[in-house]
């Protein structure tokens, strides 16, 4: 039989690589049947990312759960491993490239020792092209993952939950992380979480390990894993481009110390922090560690921030960083007009800040007190950042002090703008709006939680002679009253007939 162009297609391995990525699992288990080289790329991709280790622990002898009397429930094997498992292990195991590790049930002790009993050949070999493992369990896989590591590993997630909270003594995990630092020096990827506040010995083996890591590129961790001193020790990291605070944990407040090590993160693009800090934490890491080469800023605060707190923050941001291009802020908790503790007078002070950032392209409020916006303070605040393509102001507390009808007069000071959100007041608007005065490439408003209190046909008349034809009109759809909400929904219906 002549070959065909679809013939030599299917015999491409890279083709076929390609092909049956986005085949299901059992698809795959079909398609390894039909030939040796459909086997060897279908085999790859079914193996190329695993929920657990069991699959392959599962090659070396067959695993069975076992359940104790007030014990959780483990594996463990039937049988001893053999010399010749080995061989049938080696067939499967290079094609693993990652590990995500969400399984319920954990393993014996019994099963790890077995497995060094049996002369297993050198770790190396055991996953020799493993990129990504993520352990989120507190088992004794913990002991011996160095077992499984080397240095083609890039990405690592271990979480600490110690004894007392069901899970391992603490002197368990500082060894681990001793072997992660040797056997694993080329990580550019790591997450550490922790239920619990550590001990300061745990602590002193994360510095140890962080400072032999001089690949590392993205960092994730939680609050009660971040010390001062720690901190100090992150900044020395060379390459870090990427930090983020988070943790479903309760909070734990930074202790930021005043005497940072010179030439502080000096490749850090991205600082994110999500639930855990206030913002005054924030702003003193920025004004002790002053990352200069820091870009993206992404702190949400489960605390009520006032407009004091946010000038600071951006204040810091904006003059210890220079590149800056994106803000996103956000407060969790929302004020209540009638608050006493709400300054309304520092709203112009907030919004006529001298920006030190003319190349800053996202400025994102989520949840401010009342901004008190008018057309002046907004003519200021866009002739001091030329370059947004996207501003949300996306507040509700309080009354709208910024018309609809001030979008025309905003449209000029916009020429890149993307995305807009903006609190607005609809009282009274005009079906009839200015000619020839429209936002040039704006792809998305948004009118948050603004009320609708003129007739839904007149607000979308009076848009449509502002919006481009392709923009999109959307607003808030959380803890919106159903009625607002239905109104709103009618000018977005209308508006593309317009």
């Amino acid at each position: 039989m002549s070959s065909t162009a679809t013939d030599l297609a299917l015999a491409t391995t890279e083709l076929l690589g390609h092909i049956f990525y986005h085949c299901s699992v059992s698809q795959n288990y079909h398609n390894a049947l039909v030939c040796k080289t459909w086997s060897d790329a279908a085999l790859s991709d079914v193996w190329y990312e695993l929920k657990s280790l069991l699959p392959l622990l599962n090659l070396l002898a067959p695993l069975s759960l076992y359940v104790e009397e007030g014990m959780p429930p483990l594996y463990r094997f039937r049988r001893h491993i053999h010399p010749h498992d080995w061989a049938v292990f080696r067939k499967y195991s290079w094609r693993v490239r990652a590990i995500d590790d969400t399984m319920t049930a954990d393993y014996c002790e019994s099963v790890f020792i077995d497995i060094v009993a049996s002369s297993p050949p050198p770790s190396s070999e055991l996953l020799p092209n493993l990129r990504r493992w993520k352990y989120d369990r507190w088992g004794a896989l913990v002991k011996f993952i160095p077992l499984f590591i080397h240095s083609t590993l890039t990405t690592f997630h271990l979480c600490f939950m110690k004894q007392d909270d069901g899970g391992l003594p603490l002197p368990v995990y500082r060894r681990t992380l001793l072997h992660v630092s040797d056997k694993a020096p080329n990580l550019e990827r790591l997450s550490l979480t922790s239920w619990s506040r550590i001990d300061t010995d745990t602590e002193f083996a994360i510095r140890s390990m962080l400072s032999s890591l001089t690949r590392l590129q993205s960092l994730l961790v939680s609050p009660t894993i971040l010390s001062a001193s720690t901190l100090s020790a992150i900044a020395r990291l060379p390459h870090l481009k990427s930090l983020m605070v988070s943790s479903d944990t309760t909070y734990e407040k930074l202790a930021v110390t005043t005497a940072a090590p010179t030439e502080s993160f000096p490749s850090l693009k991205t600082l994110s922090s999500y639930d855990m800090f206030s913002f005054r934490t924030v702003t003193d890491v920025l004004n002790s560690y002053r990352p200069r080469s820091l870009s993206d800023l992404d702190i949400t605060s489960r605390h009520k921030e006032n407009l004091s707190a946010y000038n600071l923050l951006v204040a810091a941001v904006t003059s210890v960083s220079p590149d800056i291009r994106s803000i996103r802020l956000r407060s969790k908790e929302q004020w209540d007009i009638n608050d006493p503790g709400l300054d309304h007078s520092s709203a112009m002070l907030f919004l006529s800040i001298e920006y030190h950032c003319s190349n800053l392209t996202s400025l994102s409020l989520q949840n401010p007190p009342p901004l008190h916006l008018s057309v002046e303070i907004m003519t200021s605040l866009l002739n001091s950042l030329p370059y947004l393509d996207t501003l949300q102001f996306n507040e509700s507390t309080g009354p709208p002090t910024l018309h609809l009808s001030a979008l025309p007069i905003l449209a000029p000071l916009c020429p890149l703008m993307k995305t807009l959100t903006l609190y607005m007041d609809t009282k009274r608007v005009s079906c009839s709006g200015p000619q020839d005065v429209h936002f040039g490439r704006l792809e998305v408003l948004n009118v948050g939680m603004s009320p609708l209190d003129s007739p839904a046909h007149d607000v979308a008349v009076f848009l449509s002679t502002v919006l481009p034809k392709a923009c999109t009109l959307t607003r808030a759809s959380y803890a919106y009253p159903e009625e607002r909400y239905k109104l709103w929904q009618q000018v977005v219906d209308s508006l593309p007939m317009l």
